[in-house]
C-alpha cells in the first residue's frame, strides 16, 4: 500500500479547479509521531509510549488517524508481506486489532491500495485491487461492533495505484492510475457516494 505523488498533486489541482477544495472538511491531526517500532502519543504536557506489533513495520506514507472520535488510533504498515492498518486503543493504547489488510478485514477479495478514515473517524474506507477479474474495488468499514463492510464502488480494470479522499461526511473522491495506458484507460478522477444508495461517476480524466 503506497501514496502516489503524482495522483496527490493530480487530486489537488483538480479540487482546486472544481472548487472542490474550499469544502473539504479539516482533518483532526493526532498529537501522535512514530517513531522506530513505537509510537509517541502527546497527551497535554505528556507523552506516552505505546509499543507496536512485532513484525509490524509502519509506513511514513501514512499519518496516523484517529478513530471512533479519539478512541482509537490506526496505523498503516506492513506485516508478513501484507499491506495493514492496525487500531491501537483502550488503556495505553495497548489493545491491538487489525482494521484492514490484504485480502482480509475490509479488503476480503485482493490487496489493498488505500485507506482513508470518514471524518467523524467512525469508518474506513478502503480501495482494493482484486485479485481477478481486474477490478477496482471500493468498500466501507464500520469500525464499531463486528466492523460490517460495504460496497460502495467498483471499477473494472488493472490499475497500478489508487488514492481515496474524503471530501464531506457522504462523499469520497477515488483517483486512479492504469497499469497501462491504452484506448479505454480507466485513469482518472471519481466521485464516490457513501450515502444510500451508493453511486460512483468520472470527474476528470489524467493525461499526465
Amino acid at each position: 500500500m503506497r501514496r502516489s505523488w503524482s495522483l496527490s498533486i493530480t487530486v489537488l489541482i483538480l479540487f482546486a479547479a472544481a472548487g472542490c477544495a474550499s469544502r473539504k472538511p479539516a482533518k483532526m491531526s493526532p498529537p501522535v509521531m512514530l517513531t522506530r517500532g513505537s509510537l509517541a502519543i502527546a497527551a497535554g504536557l505528556r507523552t506516552v509510549s505505546v509499543a507496536l506489533p512485532a513484525g509490524f513495520a509502519a509506513d511514513a506514507a501514512y499519518a496516523p488517524v484517529w478513530l471512533r472520535q479519539g478512541a482509537e488510533i490506526g496505523v498503516a504498515g506492513n506485516a508478513s508481506g501484507k499491506s495493514v492498518m492496525i487500531g491501537l486503543s483502550g488503556p495505553g493504547y495497548t489493545n491491538q486489532r487489525i482494521l484492514a489488510e490484504d485480502f482480509g478485514a475490509a479488503a476480503p477479495h485482493g490487496k489493498l491500495l488505500d485507506v482513508a478514515p470518514s471524518p467523524d473517524g467512525l469508518a474506513l474506507a478502503t480501495v482494493v485491487a482484486e485479485s481477478g477479474p481486474d477490478r477496482l474495488e471500493v468498500l466501507l468499514r464500520n469500525v464499531l461492533g463486528a466492523g460490517d463492510v460495504y460496497a460502495l464502488a467498483t471499477l473494472d480494470g488493472a490499475f497500478a495505484a489508487a488514492q481515496l479522499t474524503w471530501i464531506d461526511p457522504f462523499t469520497l473522491v477515488l483517483a486512479t492510475r492504469a497499469v497501462s495506458r491504452p484506448a479505454g484507460d480507466r485513469s482518472g478522477l471519481y466521485v464516490i457516494s457513501a450515502a444510500t444508495p451508493p453511486g460512483i461517476r468520472p470527474l476528470a480524466r489524467l493525461r499526465c
